[in-house]
């Protein structure tokens, strides 16, 4: 078979573009989506955030909350990056719901549904090297320049090693624009009372939220506070230098109590994971 300059060309971009998001992605599914009707603007998630329809943010029924999905459209192959904060959709037939600005992104608001294939997006976690000097210059400083030198011109700033390289710009193009995944500020300040004991980790809790932002885990707290849940303890882990925050129901003295909070939870619709919380 004989291929064209062109054809060649395209099938090269095709190829570097599905390297780039294999390195980044991983599959968990495929399905039907659809998106959040209009009128739920404003309306609380079950992550404690408020919808907004312009951000880039997803229902999906299990997938912790903070993750970042890659959502492709089957039938047309194009694709955006959104954040989890809610639970849904309430339908057997259905896998994701979109927030109306990643539904646009996909082309799905005329269609109303159609399926799609899921994948966990992670972000290359790998950092650059530090910086490595290989001329360091004379030991001693030089001698002052003549008075009527002209000027010098900077020095050039030093450089890593080595640099990663940056997504291509046919694969930027899958990515909302920088600052889609933040929630908008609330207009109103609030206020928290807390009351702050840091302790050993014993026993066994339940992992109901993950949250890159505090004031998430202190919403989605409260709702877990309603629901007749009220002993709490937030962990704060680091992982390659990013920094989460972990809502855990607990702690409990044993395996067994954890699971029969566990069960009562989900009568609840409260996903959670049983973690043990002994310092390893």
């Amino acid at each position: 078979m004989i291929f064209s300059f062109s054809s060649r060309v395209l099938l090269l971009l095709s190829l570097l573009v599905g390297a780039f998001f294999s390195a980044y992605t991983q599959v968990i599914e495929e399905g039907v989506a659809s998106y959040y009707n209009d009128n739920l603007e404003g309306r609380k998630t079950a992550s404690g955030e408020l919808y907004h329809k312009t951000g880039f943010t997803a229902a999906h029924k299990t997938m912790p909350f903070g993750t970042l999905l890659l959502v492709t459209r089957i039938d047309n192959g194009k694709s955006v990056v959104v954040r989890v904060n809610d639970r849904g959709p309430h339908s057997a037939t259905r896998v994701i719901d979109l927030s109306k600005a990643a539904a646009e992104k996909i082309d799905l608001i005329k269609a109303g549904v159609s399926r799609v294939r899921i994948e966990v997006y992670k972000p290359d976690e790998q950092a650059a090297p530090e910086a490595v000097v290989t001329n360091p210059g004379p030991a001693t400083p030089p001698p002052p320049p003549p008075a009527q030198a002209p000027p010098q011109a900077p020095a050039e700033p030093v450089r890593p090693a080595f640099e990663l390289p940056s997504p291509s710009s046919e694969a930027k193009k899958f990515l909302p624009p920088p600052g889609a995944y933040a929630t908008p500020a609330a207009k109103n300040s609030e206020f928290y009372r807390i009351t702050s004991i840091r302790e050993e980790g014993q026993g066994y809790g339940l992992q109901v939220g993950v949250f890159a932002e505090i004031r998430s885990l202190l919403d989605f707290a409260e709702t877990v506070k309603q629901a007749g849940f009220t002993s709490h303890v937030l962990q704060i882990a680091q992982e390659q230098g990013v920094t989460t925050y972990r809502l855990i129901v607990g702690p409990y003295a044993s395996l067994a109590d954890a699971t029969t909070v566990q069960e009562q939870l989900k009568l609840r619709n409260i996903p959670s994971v049983i973690l043990s919380l002994a310092t390893p």
